[in-house]
């Protein structure tokens, strides 16, 4: 299928980029290394563990975190998390475009390449989660949602399947109508607002790449974000990306 280049609205609200690696030295080492190697472009900050925004990325992945404090590194566009074997990666707001994300990332690992720490790069993932206040996900994509009794319409589900996509693992989980709520400063302006999500994860994990075998692991991330793409779209329906104004 023709694949655009770019929606408007994209409506992603994370772009979570995971890479896995193993170093000579100690995390705790590894990160003043990094600090230092680092250009001024990135601000470090830490924040307590237990409430760091990708926690639930982390835990997914079967990453096992034990520090009192989350090292983060913060540029105008990006926010990257170092944890011990895995670097993750998300955009601050809005969603910058691959063309411009991509370039952050490569820009961040060729400088962490620099320190001579980093072994291996052993695994990849890429997780888009798109959001879509007051839709449901019927009048949006090819997806129908049915079981034994077919009387039954239902309006809040959530599905999840896995599988292989060229020899990639991926976790596809549709989320309809579920109620969050919004505006929650004060609790007399909060309100429940009906969101559905296209969360898309795909993993390539049997790699292992030298740091500097870097330009090979920059290509096999470029892929798998073709991949991420490639299934993104086979999912919405054709009316509604004509309502996205794609361009090819």
């Amino acid at each position: 299928m023709k694949i655009p280049k770019k929606i408007s609205p994209d409506r992603i609200k994370n772009a979570i980029i995971e890479i896995r690696y193993t170093s000579k030295t100690p995390f705790e080492i590894l990160l003043g290394l990094i600090y230092k190697a680092l250009d001024n472009s990135y601000n470090y900050v830490n924040r307590p563990s237990p409430t760091f925004a990708g926690q639930q990325v982390f835990e997914k992945s079967g990453i096992q975190i034990g520090f009192g404090f989350q090292p983060i590194f913060i540029t105008k566009n990006i926010l990257i998390q170092l944890q011990p074997n895995s670097i993750s990666f998300n955009c601050l707001n809005n969603y910058i475009s691959w063309s411009n994300y991509f370039p952050e990332i490569e820009k961040f690992l060729m400088q962490i390449i620099a320190t001579n720490e980093i072994e291996v790069f052993n695994r990849l993932g890429i997780r888009y989660i798109s959001e879509y206040p007051n839709i449901d996900l019927q009048s949006c994509t090819k997806f129908h949602f049915s079981f034994g009794m077919t009387e039954v319409v239902s309006k809040t589900y959530s599905f999840k399947s896995e599988f292989e996509y060229n020899g990639n693992k991926v976790v596809l989980n549709l989320h309809n109508k579920l109620p969050v709520l919004k505006n929650i400063s004060t609790a007399s302006d909060s309100e429940i607002q009906e969101i559905s999500l296209i969360d898309i994860d795909i993993i390539k994990s049997d790699i292992s790449y030298i740091s500097t075998d870097y330009q090979s692991f920059l290509n096999d991330l470029n892929q798998l974000h073709n991949f991420e793409n490639e299934i993104f779209f086979s999912i919405l329906s054709d009316s509604f990306l004509a309502t996205l104004n794609p361009i090819y």
